[in-house]
């Protein structure tokens, strides 16, 4: 009887809420890799291999350089748009140089290593080849109308590195396909109506920069939680924030209140909201402690609830993990 009591009185307390929870990228990082530097040591140049390595070549194809340069900005710009990262792009690092599309040899660990450092980072995501192609041009007919298609093919070749751990984040070799379309009633007109050939050349280098920053982004995903709005000031003092989703400022006064708390019942109150904070910024395992340790200081429906819940999307992401979804389980 006393615990149905505890039990009614505690949803009495509590509130739906509809939240954004952070999901994992498909190409997810460790949580202490959030400042990167991202740089290119592609150079598309001529002559002997070893020369071209030293920054010594005949000659040197600007046109390409510039596209290569256009792709990684293009990268950046995508990268940085994140929550999750922060980045720089200094120019002008001494590094071996490579002049293909391919992966060359990966760059010794010191030397990244002082890169990195150098500019206060936890990592660094490296072009290490590039190439840009343009396709032939078809001609269909679509509904009476003339349709011209025209494909640019960017090749790319990524590191991305944690010098610090000597671990790599991410290797890629790939190409990517901007395609380009245009109509008209005759062949003329669906032939002057594709873009240049810069055009098409600039357009599909950013696309493609961008395209490979996406598999690195954080997604969102709305949930319905519970969470404690009465039963200690503090509780009822950080509503507004929890709407507003202002997280830090409810984190500073449930925090303390986990450990400090008058009573037990205070403590668990407090630690089952922390679950929902840890849950929104995508710290699954540190969410399942917090709600853990408020149903053991307070045994709850709500709480078990809750600990089901959260251990069901642990589980979902192991299982997207063995599938080879992400790097691995940080």
């Amino acid at each position: 009887g006393i615990l149905i009591v505890s039990l009614l009185l505690g949803s009495c307390k509590m509130q739906k809420i509809m939240v954004d929870v952070y999901t994992p990228a498909p190409l997810d990082f460790p949580p202490e890799a959030k400042n990167f530097v991202i740089a290119s040591r592609y150079v598309p140049a001529t002559g002997p291999y070893d020369d071209v390595k030293w920054g010594h070549y005949q000659t040197l194809d600007s046109a390409k350089l510039k596209l290569s340069q256009a792709c990684l900005s293009a990268f950046y710009t995508e990268f940085i748009s994140y929550d999750k990262f922060n980045a720089v792009t200094p120019a002008g690092i001494r590094m071996f140089k490579h002049n293909g599309d391919s992966l060359p040899e990966p760059l010794p660990w010191n030397g990244v290593s002082q890169i990195v450092k150098s500019y206060r980072a936890d990592g660094i995501a490296l072009m290490e080849g590039f190439d840009i192609r343009q396709g032939e041009i078809s001609l269909s007919d679509d509904n009476g109308a003339v349709k011209a298609q025209q494909t640019v093919f960017v090749t790319m070749a990524w590191r991305v590195l944690q010098p610090e751990r000597r671990r790599t984040l991410d290797t890629k070799h790939l190409t990517v396909e901007k395609v380009f379309e245009s109509q008209g009633e005759t062949q003329e007109q669906a032939l002057n109506g594709l873009p240049t050939d810069t055009v098409q050349f600039q357009e599909a280098a950013s696309f493609a920069g961008r395209s490979y920053a996406q598999t690195m982004k954080p997604g969102k995903q709305q949930v319905k939680r519970n969470y404690y709005v009465k039963g200690h000031p503090v509780l009822e003092e950080t509503v507004q924030y929890v709407v507003e989703e202002r997280w830090n400022k409810a984190e500073q006064n449930w925090k303390k209140q986990v450990y400090e708390g008058e009573t037990d019942e205070v403590k668990a109150m407090c630690s089952f909201n922390m679950a929902l904070l840890a849950e929104a910024k995508g710290f699954l395992n540190q969410a399942l402690g917090y709600a853990r340790r408020a149903h053991k200081l307070m045994p709850a429906k709500a709480h078990l609830d809750y600990i089901n819940e959260l251990n069901a999307r642990v589980l979902e992401l192991e299982d997207q993990l063995k599938a080879g979804a992400f790097i691995r389980n940080w």
